[in-house]
């Protein structure tokens, strides 16, 4: 007989208490041990048996035992307590109820009939619980569950199951049920307890989109010894069978992890003649006295599609495709590493680094001239390589060391903060297009003024703050032509420019539920000189604002006018509204023009300044086009919520307009089956993802009850 009860461990000495006269009091013969505390009510001793059938409590080390009908015997042969009857203990930390127990004082070994106890979100019971002086529970016919109702939704069950100090279960014989319904069996299960917060398995399956169909099993078989591992397979109707293994480690005493991924799958003619795979894996590792800290990644894939084929699967914090190690270290007065870049996959274009070592000082202050220095080092071989696929390009490889120190001092004259600044870029490469050696040298310069004006009255308090910041880079000793270019850093060009605005922080009086209204913006325009690109020398002038509106609303804009070619050069537009913690949504509107550029940062120009407007607007880094799309969440009652978006481009110079919308249902059911349900509308396909699992915990809302031993008690 199972024992199950809504009531939390925590409550039932109070709600037990409340069935017990007041007249307790403590009983301590000569025969009975000082350790133990004995408090019953209307007991009866004789031959060294001390009884009650009135209730009352017994008090040890690592013991605790509460019950209506208690016998505690102590004699030359026997030393044992015997307890039924809304009975609950606590042994060795860990809760039980159950209709009896026996417990040998001599061996410290205590036996539970039809007992239950709690580990985390877990609930273990069993016909039979013996525990033995170390805390380690055996359960016979047992079940585990994570289901708070008196019937279980869901368990899983075995003969006999061990639960060790520290909340690692281990069983063998195992069969999974789902309302009463066997779902499967299995050899061998180990989990952490207190690690795991839902079933072993899961489920899903996806329909639509280039990659076909697919279903997929995930089977957690093991969580020990700081190890989680998973068993998982897919099968694609498109191209065939997949699976592989996930196995997560964790030390966070010795402040190291590993988390990695083993994946095959068939051809896409679903035969294995050339089987298809992936490997991915990262590593994270500090030695915290020594502030030095490692982390290694790789991803080795048998082709390019692999990853969206079978890509239900992915490594947390490991970026897909790339093969990298970084170690540093940190001091108080400088930051150190060793960067390594390699490419594996041969269908990628990677920038290798072999290895590239950077150094970066403090800033220091100049003696007592007030100026900060700062340094930044780098040495290294990098070799572009292009993925072989590419026609029509060659791979370029060269060391590279830069040497970069800038300068600057504030100076407050008031009302007036300025901050002239400058500095210089070293750079010398072992090889060029030329097949010559290049060095690289430009200076740059500038400087930051601003001041501030603070104005308050009963009703509002309003912030502005002037400024301007200009910028110089003196004409690079070699042309971008001349010299490899492998990123940005290696983008140089003469510029001069000059940024100039206006930013104010507009708050009002916070109200009576201390809430204040906020208004800031910066208002900001930029002006080129010495250039030939631009018609005139203010070419845009740009806004970003936000507005604090309300609690639950907030909206942001980010827009600019371009006077050169009389048009707009982007509009982003966006609110956010929070109506409840049940219910939230927002509204964008981006628009771009054919001479607003995509570019990593908005607020380099090199790439302004070298290539001229028609170039880039017949280039792909014109962006005109125009997006609106809305997200919404609504849960709708405790256990469904429902959330998705809608997208709709158009204006795009060479790509049709698009509509796509999605929608995700997430549920639970009878308290145990977690199902999400997500239908995407994209514009050249149509998919759904459909997946469930036995035992997961939604957080929607925290539980009122928990299920211990049997009977019902309201909170």
């Amino acid at each position: 007989m199972r024992i199950l009860v809504r009531k939390l461990f925590v409550l039932h000495a109070i709600l037990f208490g409340s069935l017990v006269p007041s007249s307790l009091y403590p009983i301590l013969p000569d025969q009975l041990p000082e350790a133990f505390d004995i408090q019953l009510e209307s007991p009866s001793f004789s031959n060294g048996v001390l009884t009650t059938d009135q209730g009352g409590t017994l008090k040890g080390k690592n013991l605790f035992v509460q019950a209506k009908n208690i016998r505690y015997t102590r004699t030359k042969e026997v030393n044992k307590i015997e307890a039924q009857g809304d009975l609950f203990m606590q042994i060795k930390d860990r809760p039980y109820k159950g209709e009896k127990v026996e417990i040998n004082l001599d061996t410290n070994r205590a036996t539970i009939w039809n007992g239950c106890t709690e580990a985390d979100e877990w609930y273990i019971g069993g016909r039979v619980i013996e525990i033995d002086p170390e805390g380690k529970a055996l359960f016979h016919d047992a079940y585990v569950t994570t289901s708070e109702n008196e019937q279980n939704d869901w368990s899983i069950e075995a003969s006999r199951v061990e639960v060790l100090p520290g909340d690692k279960l281990s069983t063998e014989n195992v069969r999974f049920y789902f309302v009463r319904m066997p779902l499967l069996w299995l050899p061998k299960y180990t989990m952490n307890l207190a690690e795991e917060k839902s079933a072993p398995f899961s489920y899903r399956f996806r329909w639509g989109g280039s990659e076909g169909a697919r279903i997929g099993v995930t089977y957690g078989f093991s969580s020990f010894n700081n190890w989680k591992t998973k068993l998982i397979s897919d099968y694609n109707f498109k191209y065939g069978l997949g699976g592989g293994l996930i196995a997560n480690w964790k030390n966070p005493a010795k402040y190291s992890s590993y988390q990695s991924l083993w994946y095959g799958a068939q051809a896409r003619d679903k035969t294995w003649k050339s089987g298809r795979y992936r490997f991915q894996g990262i590593y994270l590792k500090s030695w915290v006295k020594q502030d030095v800290h490692l982390r290694a990644m790789y991803d080795k894939l048998s082709d390019r599609e692999m990853k969206t084929d079978f890509a239900d699967h992915t490594i947390n914090d490991a970026v897909v495709g790339k093969t990298e190690a970084k170690l540093w270290k940190t001091t108080p007065n400088w930051i150190g590493s060793v960067d390594a870049t390699v490419r594996v996959n041969n269908f990628q274009d990677v920038k290798q680094e072999l290895p590239l070592l950077v150094f970066n000082t403090r800033p220091q202050v100049l003696g007592r001239s007030g100026i900060v220095l700062e340094s930044k080092v780098s040495a290294g071989y990098l070799d572009y390589v292009y993925a072989n696929q590419t026609p029509n390009v060659t791979n370029y490889a060269s060391s590279r060391s830069e040497l970069n120190q800038n300068i600057y001092k504030t100076l407050l004259v008031s009302p007036f903060a300025i901050t002239p600044r400058a500095g210089y870029h070293l750079i010398q490469y072992s090889s060029s297009p030329q097949h010559s050696q290049r060095f690289q040298a430009l200076a740059t310069a500038g400087v930051d003024v601003k001041t501030r004006f603070i104005a308050s009255n009963p009703f509002c308090c309003q912030i502005v703050e002037p400024y301007l910041s200009y910028d110089y880079i003196t004409q690079p000793q070699v042309s971008s032509n001349d010299h490899y270019v492998f990123d940005l850093e290696d983008g140089w060009a003469k510029l001069n420019t000059l940024r100039f605005g206006l930013k104010q922080h507009l708050m009002l009086t916070p109200n009576r539920n201390g809430f204040s209204r906020q208004l800031l913006f910066d208002l900001y325009a930029r002006a080129f000189y010495s250039q030939h690109v631009y018609s005139m020398a203010i070419p845009k002038t740009y806004l970003n604002a936000t507005l604090l509106a309300t609690p639950w609303q907030t909206y942001t804009l980010s827009t600019a006018w371009d006077q050169d070619n009389k048009v707009l050069d982007h509009i982003n537009l966006m609110g956010r509204f929070t109506v409840s913690d049940k219910l939230a949504f927002t509204l964008e509107w981006r628009k771009r023009s054919a001479f607003c550029w995509r570019k990593i940062d908005n607020d380099n120009f090199i790439v302004d300044m070298v290539r001229p407007q028609h170039v880039l607007r017949n280039s792909e880094m014109s962006d005109k086009r125009q997006f609106a799309r809305a997200t919404f969440f609504w849960q709708i009652i405790d256990n469904l919520d429902f959330e998705g978006g809608i997208r709709h481009g158009w204006g795009r110079t060479n790509s049709p307009n698009y509509y796509e919308w999605d929608l995700t249902l997430g549920t639970l059911v009878r308290g145990a089956l977690v199902v999400k349900f997500t239908y995407e509308k994209r514009y050249h396909d149509t998919r759904f993802y459909f997946s469930f699992g036995l035992g997961q915990k939604r957080p929607s809302k925290q539980s009122t009850f928990k299920k211990i031993g049997f009977g019902s008690y309201d909170l």
